[in-house]
């Protein structure tokens, strides 16, 4: 089948106010170091355990990289995800940028403070979690704040279509199969586990506490380089990851709605499975994508090739109401 891409939404621009708390946030991460001078034992207490003691370290040059992409990422990521995102979904991500960045940014000023004037990093003052759940508190104040500020963006209706069903004769089963790979996605979970590797070996003794967080998180992102969907009398599957798990299901019954969908990877806030008001999406590129309304839960989307081939079998599928 031949179709015509829709055109993408328009990008937009934060307005300057948008912009003042997360700016702020990576600027208090870029400079604050700074200002602490000779103050600093080297290496700097990284970590802390739940009793509050210092349990890991880092050199100063690492841990000030290591915070100041963080807060980069949280700070800025959301924002130029909101770019092409519809009003409910931009709400939630400058909300994010803006709670991440005053979270890391108090973090980050708490963090050094501790360190301050220790001989050793293992002299560094105390981190309670009655600390964290302050700083908890104020980048959920933060978020709220920044989810009030982009009230005013505009809507960007998703752009679907609905699909003919295939003709089904009494007594035929039919059966969709897809599969989609996000292609130069596969990379990044290969290089964080490399990036993993290479700390291991030059970053010494209890620092090696960021080696886990890595390997998680790559073990996470290769979830996402793979979708498998299925539709069959049985209702929708969608299998991810080279392992066929984690596992979506809707069944037939649950089915409201079935349409195709031009997927915007940013306007969901990137890629993997997104959670915003109303969808559920898994996303693995850019392009069409099936689209799915289930009874009392929000809407799936999951990006896959041959999207109107598998909306026309899953519609004929549907039980007359």
């Amino acid at each position: 089948m031949t179709t015509t891409r829709p055109p993408r939404p328009p990008a937009v621009r934060p307005r300057p106010a948008e912009l003042v708390l997360p700016v702020a946030g990576l600027a208090v991460a870029a400079v604050l170091p700074f200002a602490y001078g000779g103050r600093l034992p080297d290496p700097v207490a990284s970590h802390w355990g739940f009793g509050g003691v210092p349990d890991g370290n880092l050199p100063i040059p690492v841990d000030h990289l290591v915070l100041l992409a963080a807060t980069l990422l949280v700070a800025l990521g959301p924002l130029l995800a909101a770019a092409r995102a519809d009003r409910a979904a931009a709400r939630v991500l400058v909300g994010l940028a803006h709670g991440g960045a005053a979270l890391f940014a108090l973090l980050r000023w708490w963090t050094l403070e501790a360190n301050a004037d220790a001989a050793t990093w293992r002299d560094a003052g105390p981190l309670l979690a009655g600390d964290v759940l302050v700083a908890l508190g104020v980048g959920v104040a933060a978020g709220l704040l920044g989810a009030w500020l982009a009230r005013t963006r505009p809507e960007h209706p998703p752009a679907t279509r609905t699909v003919a069903p295939v003709p089904v004769a009494p007594g035929d089963h039919v059966v969709w199969i897809g599969r989609q790979t996000a292609g130069p996605a596969l990379v990044v979970p290969a290089v964080a586990v490399v990036v993993a590797a290479v700390l291991v070996a030059i970053v010494p003794g209890p620092a090696a506490v960021v080696v886990p967080a890595l390997v998680v998180a790559a073990v996470a992102l290769a979830t996402f380089t793979r979708v498998a969907v299925d539709v069959s009398d049985r209702g929708l599957s969608v299998r991810l990851g080279p392992f066929g798990w984690p596992r979506i299901r809707v069944p037939l019954a649950e089915v409201t709605s079935v349409a195709v969908q031009h997927v915007e990877p940013m306007a969901h806030g990137g890629w993997g499975y997104r959670a915003m008001p109303g969808v559920r999406a898994v996303v693995v590129r850019r392009g069409e994508g099936l689209r799915v309304g289930r009874r009392g839960r929000a809407d799936l989307v999951v990006t896959v090739d041959g999207a109107e081939d598998a909306a026309a079998v899953l519609t004929a599928l549907i039980p007359p109401r």
